[in-house]
């Protein structure tokens, strides 16, 4: 064995050591090196020098050749067919022929000029590494050892890597993926396609996986539920409405920055040191993990934030400013951050509050309720309790019965009460009344005494009973109601009627 590492050496002469099995010259200055006497060498390591050329054709016994950070413009390889190993990244060649060298199971020959790689018959490679070329397309169906596939920063359109069914390493960065398919690499424990232009990522199958970097695509949703092992998710300037990260409970790094977020919640991350999340539409972020100053990378900015939930208000309040980066002006810190939390539904009238703690649905009057105690409902009666406002009744979504004639409502939102089947809202000061719209379940609709000028009931072709005397209607259109039996519109403005 020969080893002259890191040296000065411009030349080196080698041709007397015919026994030689073994040459290492790496990072030294030689711009040639002769390797034709050495027929029996095994190994072959010259990284780091100045070689424009290396002719490797006598060398029939080799199984490792390392000869990256060259000035290569060509190798020749097909000799060698008991190469193993070929690491001859960061040269400038233009073109690679394994075809001859069926053995090996490492190939690294990244970043070079490649516009082609054919590597078909190459079934038992185990790691190859072929980013920073200019492939336009990649086949490794037959390469079914395949454990490392690292192919970023080419010109792929695609890319099926469904026969890698070993595959644990997976990087195809920066290409022009617009699909890809990992439900058959189980074993899957990292994975980088960010940057590319994929829609939809299906990560379901791979449960070991601990890093997921899929920033700068085009995904509208991203499900990471199965992936427990998770400790790094980027998935950052994507089209994401909603991220539940509540299963990665060994998640360190979040970047979910530049989305369409309007809530995150990483209350069950305990292990988090880095939160990015600015750039989104957040109202709401609780961050109760119960970490502090072991969050050392936390950006919030550029939301719709005003206040943040956190075990710890006062620390927060002094470390996490909008001076530090952290923040953006106004936003304050709370353990419950009441008007944000989706857990809680906002009741701004004191009266409809106290109706609803009469009814055992709350037990402080302080404008808020928890929303769980009342999304279940079905009935709810707040009949002449002088209730004003009925802010809160978005949050009863299972009602089907609501009462609440008899107050000073002066208007009345019930869009989000979709399963609402009998309304009486009469004897109020109504003046306008939309039950058209998401109101289609509607069988009883009593609307008297209000100050309704109009009413528009053609959507609820359901309605059995309708009851909108007393009000200041000029027109009523009853046409598309045909299950009608009980139809009162007097005290009204009407000049027609149709019925028939």
């Amino acid at each position: 064995d020969l080893t002259v590492n890191a040296n000065q050496l411009t030349s080196l002469d080698v041709s007397s050591n015919t026994a030689l099995t073994d040459l290492t010259v790496n990072a030294n200055q030689l711009t040639s090196l002769d390797v034709s006497s050495n027929t029996v060498l095994t190994t072959l390591r010259c990284h780091f020098n100045q070689l424009t050329s290396l002719d490797v054709s006598a060398n029939t016994s080799l199984t490792i050749l390392d000869c990256y950070n060259n000035s290569l413009t060509s190798l020749d390889v097909s000799a060698n067919t008991a190469l193993t190993t070929l690491i001859c990244h960061h040269n400038s060649l233009t073109s690679l022929d394994v075809s001859s060298n069926t053995a090996l199971a490492r190939l690294e020959c990244n970043h070079n000029s490649l516009t082609s790689l054919d590597v078909s018959t190459n079934t038992a490679l185990i790691w190859l590494s072929c980013f920073s070329n200019q492939l336009t397309s990649l086949d490794v169906s037959a390469n079914t050892a395949l454990r490392w596939l690292h192919c970023r920063y080419n010109q792929l359109t695609s890319l099926d890597v469904s026969t890698n069914t070993s595959l644990t390493y997976l990087n195809c960065e920066a290409n022009q993926l617009t699909s890809l398919d990992v439900s058959s690499n189980t074993a899957l424990s990292q994975l980088d396609c960010g940057n590319n232009q994929l829609t939809s990522l299906d990560v379901s199958s791979n449960t070991p996986l601990y890093q997921l970097v899929c920033g700068n695509n085009q995904l509208a949703s991203l499900d990471v539920s199965s992936n427990t092992a998770l400790t790094l998710l980027y998935c950052q300037t994507n089209q994401l409405t909603s991220l539940d990260v509540s299963n990665n409970t060994a998640l360190s790094n979040l970047r979910c920055s530049n989305n369409q977020l309007t809530s995150l919640n990483v209350s069950s991350n305990t292990a988090l040191t880095s939160l990015a999340c600015q750039n989104n539409q957040l109202t709401y972020l609780n961050m109760k993990n119960g970490l502090t100053e072991q969050v050392t990378d936390f950006n919030a900015t550029n939301n719709s934030l005003t206040c943040i939930e956190i075990l710890d208000p006062a620390w927060a309040t002094s470390n996490w400013t909008s001076a530090n980066g952290n923040i953006d002006a106004g936003v304050t810190f709370a353990d419950i951050c009441y008007a944000s939390n989706p857990s809680y539904t906002y009741v701004p009238d004191d009266n409809f509050e106290q109706a609803l703690i009469d009814l055992g649905y709350d037990d402080t009057l302080d404008d808020y309720v928890v929303t769980d105690s009342i999304s279940s409902v079905t009935s709810l009666d707040v009949e002449n309790q002088e209730i004003s406002d009925l802010t809160g009744i978005e949050g009863f979504t299972a009602l089907t019965f609501l009462k609440c004639d008899d107050n000073q409502l002066i208007s009345l939102d019930v869009s989000n009460n979709t399963l609402l089947t009998h309304l009486e809202c009469n004897d109020n000061q109504l003046t306008p009344l939309d039950v058209s719209g998401s109101n289609t379940a509607l069988t009883y609709l009593n609307c008297s005494g209000n100050q309704l000028t109009s009413l528009n009931v053609s959507s609820n072709t359901a309605l059995t009973n309708l009851y909108c005397y007393d009000n200041q209607l000029t027109s009523l259109d009853v046409s598309s109601n045909t299950a009608l039996t009980t139809l009162q519109c007097g005290g009204n403005q009407l000049i027609t009627l149709d019925v028939s």
